[in-house]
């Protein structure tokens, strides 16, 4: 955090939440470790659901879509292990949708 703010004189968080949170979580994904994988979802579906609009967007462009980017086998297992969590598997299944069809969205993604 605090080098990122060095480096950017500021606090960028959609920035610094794509570029490092997400790459945890994808670690994470890639790992399948089921224990962590609650907890994270337990964690990510509270800020989606108790936060406003912004967290919630946070949560699934940025950090979700941003760790399993067009990777199919860690978008579906996302999409299991949201299976508790109603509102933010949907919002994730759709945003995976998306991103599979649109060309904009893989050019920000990077896919």
């Amino acid at each position: 955090y605090k080098d990122h703010v060095r480096l950017n004189g500021e606090f960028l968080c959609v920035d610094f939440f794509l570029n490092t949170f997400a790459n945890d979580i994808r670690d994470m994904l890639v790992a399948n470790n089921q224990k962590k994988l609650k907890k994270l979802y337990d964690a990510l579906n509270d800020m989606y659901v108790n936060g406003d609009r912004t967290v919630g967007n946070l949560v699934v462009v940025v950090l979700l879509g941003g760790a399993v980017k067009n990777d199919r086998e860690l978008t579906q297992r996302v999409v299991e292990g949201l299976s508790d969590h109603a509102h933010l598997k949907t919002a994730f299944y759709n945003l995976a949708s998306l991103i599979c069809k649109d060309k904009r969205l893989k050019e920000i993604y990077g896919i």
